[in-house]
């Protein structure tokens, strides 16, 4: 019978423990092994979730065509002959209380070219280019005109507003400093009394006073 020392079983013991680990970390088993001196853990306690799925799945619509749709405040506004407002674009040379439609449709090539050259709205897009007859340099022209003036017109009201913003604070400021005048005037008493009726020698201080 051959005798093992306690060391080399202890060295055994931890071999093995060894190879399992290799094992497990090279095979990717999750589940748990029991081997002679004690429960041993995989490399993962549970298997790993399945992955979610993909937010856009750009191969399915690969085929389809894309439209591209931006979204602004519309900058052209027309009244009952086909006029815009505020003279931006030509007439259109029709009447809008038909009930017809824009000629242009939103997923017309020149519209979406119109688009992505400006980053308008449709509308506006469909608009400039009937109202310019689908010359695209002059609708892309009246859309960047009709743009600078809309940043203008935003960037005076909030000029106006800060304007206004200073207005009332001063007013408030001018109001404050009014109201402390009259505080500390009521809290103040005069240095030397000047009526007769508290100045023992009036005549001597007012040589005016006669009675």
């Amino acid at each position: 019978m051959m005798i093992i020392p306690h060391g080399w079983v202890s060295g055994i013991a931890l071999l093995l423990l060894l190879v399992d680990c290799t094992e497990a970390f090279l095979s990717g088993r999750t589940t748990t092994t029991t081997r002679g001196f004690g429960l041993w853990m995989g490399l993962y306690d549970r298997p790993l979730p399945p992955r979610p799925p993909p937010l856009n799945n750009d191969d399915e619509d690969e085929d389809e065509e894309d439209i591209i749709v931006a979204v602004s405040s519309p900058l052209f506004q027309f009244n009952a002959l086909g006029q815009e407002v505020n003279n931006l674009l030509p007439p259109l040379r029709r009447p809008l209380d038909k009930g017809i439609p824009c000629y242009f449709e939103p997923n017309d090539r020149m519209v979406q070219n119109l688009i992505d050259k400006t980053s308008c709205a449709v509308e506006d897009a469909c608009w400039a280019l009937e109202a310019c007859q689908g010359d695209m340099t002059e609708a892309w022209t009246r859309i960047s005109v009709a743009r600078r003036n809309q940043l203008n017109q935003k960037e005076r009201l909030e000029n106006n507003v800060e304007t206004e913003f200073q207005n009332r604070k001063q007013a408030r400021l001018e109001k404050e400093q009014t109201r402390q005048r009259l505080e500390r005037m009521k809290r103040t008493k005069p240095d030397t009394p000047w009526l007769p009726i508290s100045n023992p020698k009036p005549i001597d201080d007012e040589p005016w006073f006669t009675g």
